[in-house]
């Protein structure tokens, strides 16, 4: 029994020496120095590690804070530089996103083509040097000190310029990536998120976008009690701390965001509280588009994006592919018959005077015609299609004076449809008539006549046209008193 107690005892001695010996190689595995009485070794270590993260050496901050400086001079310069080779591309290539806010938010365009303009060559490489020397740094900058909110904001936006001047070398991930740890090491910083969204609208990635702006939002309305410019002038009130311009585009962004996701009701939600949170007139004219475009055919935003396609394919002279579009927004998409008007009018002025099928668009026009109503002089109660109806009497026009060299009476038929539609061209119309029915003097003087509704209108070629029109008519009816008549104002044109 002795043995046996000894024994016991003996290994209990053992047991504590290991725990001891287990302990003392944690704590010298985990940390350099020595572990504080009674704190435990794994919280040493980890207080360590955030140590080294914290806390570097004078020189390791030194080299940080000159690298980080010399990374956000190069970062602005390329930014400012970048701005003015945007400048010197054609406007055309903008989009009204990116012209509302280039400094905050938005996807610029793709960097400009060198050698095309060589001031605009040479700005583009340089604003690229600058850019790469900004990202050079600022990684040197956290090689030396990894933790520096500033530093990883800043690589974050070179990172999102570099994917959008360069989409095939760049990578909206590296920046995405950057702002996701700067928000989760401060959850409460609207503005990671504001970058965030900013960042995955330019890649693409709509729903997260709308999901960040919202965050955005929400965050900035909540810390605006306790903000830095509160904490400046404590007697400011929350609402007159408020970041307005980042609230206005975090908003904005949610409405633009949706409208590329196709969700109609959520973008107009977005852009109506969006209306509210500016007086600038250039953003409330871009909202009021945006609006108008997203309603054109009751919030068939698909339908919207085709129609602007085809406009896009038509003005690259791509008639065919454009006429394909519009086929199929007629037969498939259209919703509303107004919105089905206003692509047949589209559609039958690509077939008149680019795809030569001018008969076609014209009895597209004609069942078009058919449904709109008017008032007794022929003209639109809806005075929006007042434009249409010109562009179809020109059509008529031009096709029955084409018709008429080859077959008077069908050139006539078209003609004397669009006589009986208030459009710009009625009288020059009525002349063309008059003209035709010249072997029916009747017919002929009755056309003439009432061509001369218009006769202001007419230039000196048309309106001597039309007197000797009268003239040679009143001549065959023996009216000579009124062949008379017209042949002074003839005699009296230049």
């Amino acid at each position: 029994m002795r043995r046996d107690a000894t024994t016991t005892r003996s290994w209990a001695i053992l047991l504590v020496l290991a725990a001891a010996a287990a302990l003392a190689g944690c704590a010298s595995g985990g940390r350099s120095g020595k572990v504080p009485l009674g704190v435990s070794p794994r919280i040493a270590a980890t207080a360590d590690s955030i140590g080294k993260r914290l806390f570097v050496s004078k020189e390791r901050e030194r080299k940080a804070d000159w690298h980080r400086r010399e990374g956000m001079r190069h970062y602005h310069l390329s930014d400012s530089i970048w701005t003015l080779v945007d400048a010197a591309r054609p406007a055309a290539a903008d989009t009204p996103a990116t012209a509302m806010n280039p400094g905050l938010n938005g996807t610029p365009a793709p960097a400009a083509k060198p050698g095309v303009d060589p001031e605009l060559r040479r700005n583009t490489i340089l604003a690229t040097y600058h850019l790469m020397e900004a990202q050079r740094n600022l990684s040197k900058a956290l090689q030396y000190h990894g933790f520096n909110p500033q530093a990883q904001h800043y690589l974050a936006l070179v990172y999102k310029l570099l994917s959008e001047r360069y989409p095939r070398h760049g990578s909206f991930d590296k920046a995405i990536e950057q702002w996701e740890f700067l928000a989760r090491l401060e959850p409460g910083e609207y503005l990671h998120r504001y970058n965030l969204g900013a960042t995955y609208f330019a890649k693409h990635d709509w729903r997260r976008a709308l999901l960040n702006y919202a965050q955005a939002e929400e965050l900035l309305l909540l810390s605006a009690a306790v903000s830095s410019r509160r904490l400046a002038n404590p007697s400011l009130t929350a609402a007159a701390a408020i970041d307005s311009v980042s609230l206005l585009y975090s908003v904005f962004y949610q409405g633009q965001s949706a409208i590329k996701l196709e969700e109609a009701a959520p973008a107009l939600h977005h852009l109506e509280r969006a209306k509210v949170l500016t007086e600038n007139p250039t953003v409330l004219a871009a909202i009021a588009e945006d609006i108008r475009w997203i309603n054109w055919d009751e919030g068939n935003i698909r339908a919207s994006v085709l129609r602007d396609s085809a406009d896009t394919l038509v003005s690259q002279g791509k008639y065919g592919e454009a006429g394909k579009l519009y086929d199929l927004l007629l037969n498939k998409l259209l919703r509303t018959q107004r919105a089905q008007h206003d692509i047949a009018w589209d559609f039958a002025t690509i077939e008149y005077a680019r795809l030569g099928r001018r008969a076609s668009a014209i009895a597209r026009l004609d069942e078009v015609m058919k449904r709109i109503p008017t008032d007794s002089s022929g003209a639109p109660l809806d005075t929006t299609y007042r434009k249409n109806f010109d562009t179809y009497g020109v059509m008529c026009l031009g096709l029955g004076t084409d018709t008429a060299r080859v077959n008077r009476r069908v050139g006539y038929e078209y003609l004397e449809r669009a006589s009986k539609i208030a459009c710009k061209d009625r009288g020059r119309i009525f002349i063309e008539m008059a003209d035709l029915s010249k072997p029916n003097p009747d017919i002929s003087i009755a056309n003439a006549e009432r061509a001369l509704a218009w006769e202001q209108s007419f230039d000196t070629l048309e309106l001597r046209r039309l007197y000797e029109l009268l003239v040679e008519g009143y001549r065959h009816k023996n009216q000579p008193a009124e062949a008379r008549k017209y042949f002074e104002k003839r005699k009296a044109l230049p």
